[in-house]
């Protein structure tokens, strides 16, 4: 049982972080994790899940393969002025070409679901460092 971990007044992202932070942790990554969200967002739950369970994943599973280097992961989620801005950043190997050919069904799922809210993503690889940027109107 994964013990919840209050990052926020919002369920839905508490349970999603605290099962992912919990699956990081034990491959070795180290995490961290800033949220300010409300319990009343006008994301549904769903959404949620879809977008912070799928980035998480993901790099969870790209900084795990990782030899002799730092292994971690940082998740912003902010809340302001009518918008949510989820930002996760995780070390990767070298700098991943970002294709959109490549993306796998939770990629595709995260942008169908950032467009649902007509928000914007970014996908950026740099200096063994890789960064998604969503911003959702809500």
């Amino acid at each position: 049982e994964v013990k919840e971990n209050e990052y926020c007044d919002n369920r839905t992202i508490n349970t999603v972080l605290s099962v992912y932070e919990k699956r990081a942790l034990e491959k070795g990554i180290s995490v961290n994790i800033s949220v300010c969200a409300s319990r009343d967002l006008t994301v549904s739950p769903k959404d949620l899940v879809v977008i912070i369970a799928n980035l998480f994943e993901n790099a969870i599973n790209e900084t795990a393969g990782l030899k002799n280097k730092d292994k971690w992961i940082d998740i912003s989620i902010k809340e302001s002025a009518r918008r949510l801005l989820v930002k996760v950043e995780n070390a990767c190997k070298n700098n991943l070409i970002m294709d959109e050919t490549v993306y796998g069904i939770g990629i595709r799922s995260v942008i169908a679901t950032t467009r649902k809210y007509d928000g914007m993503y970014d996908f950026t690889s740099e200096n063994d460092t890789f960064s998604v940027k969503i911003c959702l109107n809500v």
